[in-house]
This record gives C-alpha cells, structure tokens and sequence, in this order.
C-alpha cells in the first residue's frame, strides 16, 4: 500500500514531463518516431497510451504494475523466517518511488527479468517442466530486448556460470548452472537480435554502430577522471561520430595509446567508487532534466525542485545503507548455502557482471536497478532452492 501511496503522491506533486529517452520511448509508443531501443517495454507503453494520454498516468500505471509485481514475487520466492531479502527488495521500491512517474523502461526489464529467473530456478509447483522453462525464457527474451544493455551483462554472466560449473559442480554430477547458462545465453542471442530486428525494419539499423559506440565512448574513451565519469556527455558523442568511419578495434587502439596508462587506471577508479561498487541513488536525480535543460521548468516546479534537492543528502544515505544491506546479506546467502554448490554464488556473480561491463562500458546510476533489485530475489531463490534439497534428502532418507 505504501508503495502505491508513495507512488500516486510523487507523480501528482511533481508531474515531471518526459525529456531525453523518457520523451522518446513515449514518441516511440505513440508511433509518432522511427524504433530506436525499447522493445518490449515500448509495447507495453504504446498498449498503455491507447487507455491514458498523460504520460505521467501512463508512466505511474505501468511502473506500479511492475513494482507490484516484484513485490509478490519476493513474497513467494522468499521462504525463509523473517523473510529479510522480501524486505530488501521491498525497501528498495520504496527508496525509488520518484522514478515511477518517469516513462522509463528499466522497471518492465528488471520485472520481466526477475520472473524469468523464479520460473527456471522455483517453477511452480505442478507446472510442466517445459511450461516454466518456456515462459521463463519468453521474459528473459523480453528483459532483453528492453534493455539491450542485459545483452553484454548477461554475456559475462553465462561465462561465470560455465566456470562455476567447472570449477565446484562438474565432479558432483549436478548440471543446473550448465542448463542456466545455456538457457541465459539463448535468452541473450534471441532478445538481442528481436531489438536489432526491430530497428532495421524501423530504417534506424545504421545507428546501432554509433550507438553502440557512444556507450564505449561516454565509459571509457572519452570520458574524464570526476563527478560524471563514465556518463554520457556530449563530447563522447561527437568523439564516436568522429571515429565512425574507422574499424572499432582501430578507434580503440588509437585512443587508448593517445593517454598514459595511469589516466585510464584514474577513469577506473573513479567508475568503481563513484557508480559501480556503491551506485548513488537516481530517483530524485531524474525528475527533472539535468543541467541546461531545467530552463523548461516552470516556476512552481523550480521550487519543488528546491525541495528534491534538500531531500537528496537523505536520499544517498538510505539508499548507501540498504544497497549494503543487500550485498551483506548476498555474501551470506553464498557461506550459508554453500551445500547447493556453485548456485550460491549465482548472486555474486550477477552482481559481478554488471560491475565488469560497466568498468568499460557507459554507467548510470539508473542502469543498476535491475542489479540492485534483483540480489535479493537471487538471494531468496538460491535459499529456497537449498531447502527444498534438504527436504527432499530427509524424505529419501526416512
């Protein structure tokens, strides 16, 4: 309830207007522009606007949708006492109820997602195997295509899952983690390639290259040692336009040998501690478009900006106490279950993925979402699934 309270009371106060790609993927749902990222979720919003015109109704219905959601699938994946990774995940939603009003993608993803991963770790009881294994990967399908981001991340997942499998589970006889990583990577190649389908039969195939490239360019190539690195920026824009006629492979050599070593070990470091170890909240941060572009802003919304930006100290202390909370309770999930193999350190691997993409790749703070929010999820599935074995061992054994 609070959830949907907290939601319904940021979007009527507030009442942002969509800007950068939260203004496209609402143009993209109305069909008033060519496809250039979405996919699935971009259809849920364009289902959605047929029924309510004001982006911020449709942005609030959707996203609630999807936090609701979430919130019923940490209630049943969590079978432990207290169920602590429920209300984790719960606590989590909470903290980003601001972004609700956005019309962002990120929550359908992270949603999908996370019942892709219930359905092919806890399958409903009575359901046939090839029924969850089926809509499982549907949702993974429709994560992806989503957030093409999931492609890359994903990708790394499923080559720590192959090594996990190799170096704890092989000599055990269990094959979960190879039947998990090759599902993932099905996941990963059909999703990536409905989104690249998708924008070809658009006719905005050709920016898929640059595209791609500025998210090199804006988390490493281009990018500066300080409060925005590894964002986007204008001048990694123009430095991918740029090289666009060059092989990437030669961009990236060029580049690289044009700094010393230490510049590129500082724009590390400073990724590491400012987004990816310990990401800062973006809720608030995005109900209003950054920088030069708040000039939109009428009177009454400056000063309400005035009032996110006191609450915004409060903000980055909760959100820094409950993302180490979750990771607390991830690392015991991996010490405590540790009888399920290498499953119990699926949630660190998760983790570890977004982590490694995002050390080269571009990181915003909003693209940790789907990892911050699924831990506990991740956590509370490896937990059920060790004690489901344990009761099925004392049931073998009586």
């Amino acid at each position: 309830m609070a959830l949907v309270v907290l939601g319904v009371l940021w979007t009527l106060w507030f009442w942002p207007t969509p800007f950068s790609d939260f203004f496209l993927y609402w143009d993209e749902a109305g069909g008033t522009a060519a496809y250039e990222r979405g996919g699935a979720g971009v259809l849920v919003f364009a289902l959605v606007r047929r029924f309510l015109s004001a982006p911020q109704w449709a942005a609030l219905f959707v996203n609630l949708s999807a936090a609701v959601f979430l919130l019923w699938l940490f209630w049943r994946c969590d079978t432990t006492r207290w169920r602590v990774f429920a209300h984790l995940g719960a606590l989590y939603l909470l903290l980003i109820t601001p972004y609700f009003a956005l019309v962002q993608i990120d929550l359908i993803a992270t949603a999908c997602l996370a019942a892709c991963w219930a359905l092919l770790l806890r399958p409903p009881q009575g359901w046939p195997g090839w029924l969850s294994w089926g809509l499982g990967l549907s949702l993974g399908v429709a994560a992806v295509s989503t957030r093409p981001q999931f492609a890359l991340t994903m990708s790394v997942l499923v080559g720590m899952l192959v090594v996990l499998w190799l170096a704890l589970d092989s000599r055990r006889g269990t094959k979960v983690l190879l039947a998990l990583s090759a599902t993932l990577a099905l996941v990963v190649a059909i999703g990536f390639s409905l989104d690249l389908w998708a924008r070809y039969a658009a006719g905005t195939g050709e920016r898929v290259r640059t595209s791609s490239a500025v998210t090199l360019y804006s988390g490493l190539l281009a990018t500066e040692a300080g409060s925005w690195c590894g964002g986007w920026t204008p001048a990694a824009s123009q430095a991918a336009l740029e090289d666009r006629d060059k092989p990437l492979s030669t961009a990236m050599s060029e580049r690289l040998a044009a700094r010393p070593a230490g510049h590129w070990l500082g724009i590390i470091q400073c990724k590491l501690t400012r987004v990816v170890l310990l990401p800062r909240p973006f809720a608030l941060f995005w109900l209003a478009p950054p920088g030069a572009d708040a000039v939109s802003l009428d009177a009454e919304q400056r000063r309400r900006l005035d009032v996110v930006e006191a609450l915004r100290p409060w903000e980055r202390a909760l959100y820094r106490l409950l993302t180490l909370a979750i990771y607390l309770g991830v690392v015991v999930i991996a010490i405590r279950r540790r009888r399920v193999g290498g499953l119990a350190l699926v949630p660190i691997a998760w983790a570890l993925s977004f982590w490694l993409v995002h050390l080269v790749f571009e990181a915003q703070e909003r693209y940790f979402l789907a990892t911050i929010a699924l831990l506990p999820l991740l956590s509370a599935l490896v937990s059920s699934v060790d004690a489901s074995r344990r009761i099925q061992t004392r049931t073998s054994a009586s």
